[in-house]
């Protein structure tokens, strides 16, 4: 039987196309599109900044076994276990979908209703402290900081102007948020690697010795 069937397709191969089953009409009815940051209204930008640290007041759900905030808690499914879905195949669709879960935490726990949205760091890379991401208002993430502070032995600069200045996080034990531009420049003395993103504040920052603190 399969033989024949074989050879009736061969000598009209239309049978295969007849016999074939049309494909279920598939549409997505609410198509949900990421916009670069500057493409967001003010009105949005404060409403994303918002709804952050909005999930600093939301449960975890039992996520972190030390802190009991949602916000904390994609820190700690981030930093945990990160060799399972950095430097391999699963590094792109894992934060795709990680990504994801933080929108969708950010809408149906705090209320966002706008664009998630992404930096497109090619528009800055002649002066990248001068991106709108930076911002120090209440429209931007901050800048650098300028206090030197040591977290668990974790080197950093507390962020003191912008949307999270002052904003507490929990991990690895409770600090405020810090960052440090100027982390590349001392790791990279040689330039190695290309201009560090911290070239320009390394001007007016000291040098930050953790020993020191």
């Amino acid at each position: 039987i399969a033989a024949a069937a074989a050879e009736a397709v061969q000598n009209d191969p239309t049978i295969a196309r007849r016999s074939s089953p049309s494909p279920p009409s598939r549409t997505c009815r609410n198509i949900k599109k990421r916009k670069e940051w500057r493409q967001l209204t003010k009105a949005q930008k404060k409403d994303y900044m918002r709804a952050i640290k909005c999930l600093q007041t939301k449960s975890d759900y039992g996520i972190s076994p030390i802190s009991n905030t949602l916000f904390d808690a994609f820190t700690q499914v981030h930093q945990s276990n990160w060799t399972d879905f950095h430097l391999n195949a699963y590094f792109l669709p894992w934060h795709r979908w990680f990504v994801w879960l933080h929108a969708e935490a950010m809408t149906n726990e705090c209320g966002y209703s706008g664009p998630t949205p992404y930096w497109n760091y090619t528009m800055d890379y002649k002066d990248p402290f001068a991106s709108p991401i930076f911002s120090t208002d209440e429209t931007g993430f901050g800048s650098h900081g300028q206090e030197r502070v040591n977290v668990s032995g974790l080197a950093g600069f507390k962020v003191d102007n912008g949307a999270f200045a002052n904003f507490k996080v929990n991990l690895p034990v409770p600090h405020y948020l810090t960052r440090d531009f100027s982390a590349w420049k001392r790791l990279d003395p040689t330039g190695a690697w290309g201009t560090a993103f911290g070239e320009a504040l390394y001007d007016h920052v000291s040098f930050f010795d953790p020993s020191r603190i």
